[in-house]
């Protein structure tokens, strides 16, 4: 008898552990559900705070991925399929204050770099002045009309691939001037940037922060 009382207890606790485990599992996914929610909610929530949100657009046919923030106003993103977009981009110096720039893409056949006017355009114009002032640059005031007159480009005489901008005069006492730099990419893009006169003292630290933000977005690589 005793044989016979203990096959069904031993079933009864069988039983009961199934349960119990099938319990168990179904609590641990509820939380599971619960966590996933909560770190998307706060993900999003994150995203929409940092301006985060990413756009997807097409640039003479590079494939972008633009935070929303990035945009210059509300024509700056120039639909979905199109031959430029404007950007405003804060750039983090190593140990420079950050620099704000505007960035433009465009399809390089559109703007030649900087470092090809130099010698294309530029040196034909060159005064027989030079500035200093700035250090690793020398800079050569412009003239022979053509809107020429009053600007100034600097450029890095020891380098093969230069660095080279050229910069406007200040129109006034609180003008600061602005000096605009063209890069071409490897992506078949061109990289127009502009950024205020007095920070062109930071022109070696420009580059590394500007080809990674260029690489996120999927922009390319500057070629050297």
């Amino acid at each position: 008898m005793s044989g016979q009382t203990g096959k069904p207890a031993s079933l009864r606790d069988i039983a009961a552990n199934v349960l119990g485990l099938a319990l168990l599992v179904a609590l641990a996914a509820l939380g599971l559900a619960y966590g996933i929610d909560a770190f998307n909610r706060s993900g999003a929530e994150n995203g929409a705070r940092d301006g985060g949100a990413l756009i997807a657009l097409n640039v003479a046919g590079v494939a972008l991925s633009v935070p929303e923030r990035a945009f210059r106003g509300a024509g700056g993103r120039g639909g979905t399929f199109s031959e430029r977009v404007d950007l405003v981009v804060t750039l983090a110096l190593g140990t420079s204050p950050p620099l704000p720039v505007t960035l433009s893409l465009v399809p390089k056949a559109r703007a030649r770099p900087s470092s090809v006017l130099l010698d294309s355009v530029f040196l034909q114009r060159f005064s027989d002045t030079e500035k200093k002032g700035m250090p690793g640059l020398i800079g050569k005031p412009l003239t022979g009309g053509d809107g020429y007159d009053g600007e100034t480009v600097w450029y890095d005489p020891i380098s093969i691939h230069p660095f080279a901008a050229k910069c406007d005069a200040p129109l006034s006492d609180k003008d600061e001037g602005r000096c605009i730099r063209t890069i071409e990419l490897d992506s078949g893009l061109a990289a127009i940037l502009g950024f205020a006169a007095p920070r062109l003292a930071d022109w070696r630290e420009m580059d590394a922060p500007l080809t990674a933000f260029l690489a996120e977005i999927g922009a390319g690589a500057p070629l050297r």
